[in-house]
């Protein structure tokens, strides 16, 4: 499941659930909340695929995100559209990479194969990717 982010910087980019992991919380707990938030659903078995560090350099400085990426095969509820996301099945074959993050379209078939990734990534300040580095690895870092 990904699904269209309606908010925001970014706007109409197609994108898995996700967002800042408030203070206090487990990268594990924000998933869960941020799930129900955009989704209306609860995670029930989830794992950890991916970590990646993502550069964004813009005009006025640079922020640096650290993203935890996870798989879900297991959840309660109905995946419902909210203000932020507009979940949406799609089948492998269909995903909308041209509609994504440059980065996602190298890491995510990695992770969809069934490997685990750790990458770092650099942002222009027009969003285009600028240096890249993706690793296969057998265990992530617990962070």
């Amino acid at each position: 499941m990904l699904g269209i982010k309606k908010t925001g910087y970014r706007e109409n980019i197609w994108n898995g659930v996700g967002g800042k992991v408030e203070k206090g919380e487990t990268s594990e707990q924000g998933i869960v909340r941020e799930a129900r938030e955009e989704t209306t659903t609860r995670p029930m078995n989830f794992w950890e695929v991916a970590q990646l560090n993502a550069l964004h350099r813009y005009k006025n400085g640079s922020v640096q995100h650290f993203v935890h990426v996870y798989l879900c095969d297991e959840w309660e509820g109905e995946f419902e559209p909210t203000k932020e996301f507009s979940p949406r099945w799609r089948k492998r074959e269909d995903i909308p990479y041209d509609r994504m993050w440059e980065d996602t379209k190298l890491w995510l078939p990695q992770v969809l194969g069934g490997n685990k990734v750790y990458g770092e990534f650099t942002y222009n300040t027009d969003d285009t990717l600028e240096t890249h580095q993706i690793e296969i690895v057998e265990e992530l870092p617990r962070l």
